[in-house]
């Protein structure tokens, strides 16, 4: 009686020896043998596929009742599973990034234009803030040289000058300010 050290591959093993290539056509290749290197036909892998459809995961039953149906072995339909169940991971992953990569560009986009539109807006208040000290002080000097005309003197302060001195009670350049530290 010969007693012999069973090898038992390794998952890796075994999927090396479903998915490897098939000899080149026209060489005959010997060495190996063609169940080592076997790959699953089209009705097997269309069966497979099937299945996987409706649960990614076959209860140890099922999984025997495939591979009978199949002529597989339990181990092979299982490592088929896990390997469909990895490579549907890595698609939805792939999604996931583009989906993400897509969101991403727009917000800097949106984000870029947003800060250019702050940008003009700082610009026109800077010049409406120009043009509205002008008229103040254009106001001021008309309102001076009439009041002036009838013997009032305009007093720093006055009331009319606090009323006039900002947009809805706040000064342009504090307004400018705020803006631009924002």
């Amino acid at each position: 009686m010969e007693t012999r050290d069973h090898h038992h591959p390794s998952s890796n093993e075994l999927i090396l020896q479903q998915y490897s290539q098939a000899p080149p056509p026209g060489k005959n290749n010997s060495n190996n043998s063609s169940s080592n290197k076997r790959r699953f036909t089209d009705d097997q892998i269309r069966l497979l596929e099937s299945i996987f459809e409706s649960e990614t995961k076959l209860e140890p039953r099922k999984k025997l009742q495939v591979a009978r149906e199949l002529g597989l072995q339990p181990r092979q339909v299982s490592i088929w599973f896990q390997n469909r169940r990895a490579r549907l991971k890595s698609k939805q992953m792939e999604k996931d990034y583009v989906t993400l990569r897509d969101n991403y560009d727009k917000l800097v986009s949106r984000f870029e234009m947003l800060k250019e539109e702050k940008q003009c807006f700082i610009s026109q208040m800077e010049k409406l803030s120009e043009m509205l000290a002008e008229s103040e002080t254009n106001g001021v000097n008309n309102k001076v040289s009439k009041v002036g005309s009838t013997e009032h003197e305009a007093e720093p302060g006055s009331s009319f000058k606090q009323e006039d001195d900002g947009v809805l009670g706040l000064e342009p350049r504090k307004v400018i300010e705020k803006l631009k530290m924002q």
